[in-house]
C-alpha cells in the first residue's frame, strides 16, 4: 500500500484553512496599518508565513499519495504544521502520512 488516502485528504484540508488563515491576518494587518502606522507589520508579516507554509503543506499532501514519496510528505507536513502555525487537522495528516510511508517500508 504506502499512500496515505485519508492523511493526504486532512493535510489538504488543513493546507487551505492555513491559507484562509493567512489571508484573513493580511487583511486585519493591512487595516491595522492604514489606522495605527507601523503595528500592521506584524500580522502581515505572520500572514505571509501562514499562507507559504500552507501552500507547501498543501504540495506535501499531494506527496502523500505516491507510495515512494508518502514518508516524506507526512513528515514535510508535520513539521509545518507545527511551525507554520498549521490546524489540528494537518497535524493528523501528517502522523497519518507518516504511519502509511513507514508501512511500507
Amino acid at each position: 500500500m504506502g499512500t496515505s488516502q485519508p492523511g493526504s485528504i486532512l493535510a489538504l484540508i488543513g493546507g487551505i484553512l492555513g491559507i484562509v488563515w493567512g489571508v484573513v491576518l493580511l487583511f486585519a494587518g493591512s487595516l491595522v496599518g492604514a489606522l495605527l502606522g507601523p503595528l500592521g507589520a506584524f500580522p502581515v508579516v505572520i500572514g505571509i508565513w501562514l499562507i507559504a507554509t500552507a501552500i507547501v503543506v498543501i504540495v506535501a499532501s499531494r506527496w502523500m499519495k505516491d507510495p515512494a514519496k508518502c514518508f516524506r510528505g507526512g513528515l514535510v507536513v508535520l513539521i509545518l504544521s507545527v511551525v507554520g502555525g498549521g490546524t489540528i487537522l494537518g497535524l493528523i495528516g501528517g502522523i497519518l502520512g507518516l504511519i502509511a510511508g513507514k508501512k511500507a517500508n
